[in-house]
């Protein structure tokens, strides 16, 4: 129905204009000294085109009551549940920091909120996106070659290369648009060529970022992604097996960039100052859970030094928003990457969102339980991707014929028409 297609459109260009655009605003703001008019772009821009989309889907009639299942209303009562937990919390309690967790807590809440709603609607089955993400990607691994041509450093760091401030973005935000942009690039991909073409060329734009959390996931992901393609395409080991072999020796005849990069403390972690701290924070985090294992601790981290001396963990959920907190959120972070892989093994299900979730759903997996916090947005993204594929599974509106091998692997011969399919 053409009335189904304006909420898909919307939040299919919000993430096209979302991941790139910030890369593109935070470079622009470091390299000319800008001001930052947009703030940090990605809070303003992703609330923006969720509510954008959300107005779209109430006269189409998105929210009815046959598309809600398990997984969104999962994801709503956890947003619901630690609205409420992190409010209570700041009418009873009169600590002096409760005020800043508040905030802190609710401000990552609705960037979450605001993925989830793009993910939800996102189409990842038409000409924009299986036109744009790849080009996105190969554009972002360019520019970073480019740049170390010119520079002779091949750490890409737009603070430290341009010596500006905290109003440009960290690396971390960097490395996590881009790792974004390989994930939906690599799931809407035809080809196997292209596929892993996106997926070498994102490896190495994250290690030209440096960052370690978000290179190592990813490559994880990867793995998983590749594994899953392998087994339902024996063709695609081919291009694993390249891919790898390229990696090498990329890694082999730069070893000197490895030697003198952060990656070189991943082989001493013990000297790792961030190690060191982060360990530190998931001890006091630990402390803090023991002391209070029903309700936690809300804002405990804020006792030991700040806004950022939370448990880099999925622990961190625990102390913020209890045991059930913590329950339902690793509920929500496990679950998506397992049944993506069932769909995909066991139902034949070829459609890209299912590969998109089995993806982020690996690279979230990692980074919770061991790299970020409950505070990270990017879980609101599965979540409401994973949330639009079980919609269409229990609706039998996905195919859940097995896929032909080969190129053909996401042919449109395999997957069945979205109510959302024909954003152009």
């Amino acid at each position: 129905m053409k009335s189904d297609r304006l909420p898909a459109s919307v939040a299919t260009w919000g993430a096209a204009i979302l991941f790139p655009g910030f890369l593109i605003y935070h470079t622009l703001i470091a390299a000319f000294a800008l001001p930052p008019i947009f703030g940090g772009f990605f809070a303003t821009v992703s609330i923006a085109f969720a509510v954008l989309t959300v107005s779209a889907a109430i006269p189409a009639a998105r929210a009815s009551a046959a598309e809600v299942n398990w997984a969104s209303l999962a994801a709503v009562f956890f947003l619901a549940y630690a609205f409420l937990w992190a409010l209570g919390w700041r009418s009873m309690s009169s600590a002096v920091y409760i005020d800043e967790a508040f905030t802190q807590s609710i401000a990552s809440l609705g960037l979450i909120a605001a993925l989830f709603v793009i993910g939800r609607f996102i189409d990842l089955d038409n000409k924009t996106s299986r036109g744009l993400f790849p080009v996105f990607a190969t554009i972002i691994f360019t520019l970073l070659l480019l740049n170390f041509a010119a520079t002779g450093n091949a750490r890409f760091d737009a603070r430290l290369q341009f010596s500006a401030g905290e109003e440009v973005a960290s690396y971390q935000g960097f490395a996590t648009s881009t790792m974004l942009i390989g994930v939906l690039a690599a799931a809407v991909s035809r080809t196997q060529s292209i596929r892993y073409a996106v997926i070498g060329m994102t490896i190495v734009s994250l290690f030209m970022m440096s960052s370690r959390s978000e290179f190592v996931a990813f490559v994880l992901g990867a793995l998983a992604f590749a594994a899953a393609a392998t087994i339902k395409s024996p063709r695609a080991a081919f291009f694993v097996i390249a891919l790898g072999l390229g990696l090498l020796g990329f890694i082999a005849n730069n070893d000197y960039i490895l030697a003198n990069s952060r990656f070189s403390e991943l082989a001493s972690l013990e000297s790792s100052s961030s190690y060191i701290y982060r360990n530190y924070f998931d001890q006091i985090a630990w402390e803090q859970i023991l002391q209070n294992p029903i309700i936690g601790y809300f804002g405990g981290h804020f006792l030991v030094q700040d806004s950022g001396s939370y448990a880099h963990s999925i622990l961190s959920s625990w102390v913020s928003f209890g045991l059930v907190g913590f329950l339902i959120y690793g509920f929500l972070n496990l679950t998506p990457a397992m049944r993506a892989a069932f769909e995909i093994f066991y139902r034949g299900n070829s459609h890209p969102i299912w590969w998109a979730v089995l993806f982020l759903g690996s690279i979230v997996t990692v980074l919770t339980l061991f790299a970020k916090p409950v505070f990270w947005e990017v879980p609101g993204l599965l979540w409401g991707m994973f949330a639009q594929a079980v919609t269409y599974q229990s609706s039998g509106q996905v195919a859940t014929t097995p896929a032909q091998s080969g190129d053909a692997q996401f042919s449109e011969a395999n997957v069945a028409v979205l109510p959302n399919a024909g954003v152009h």
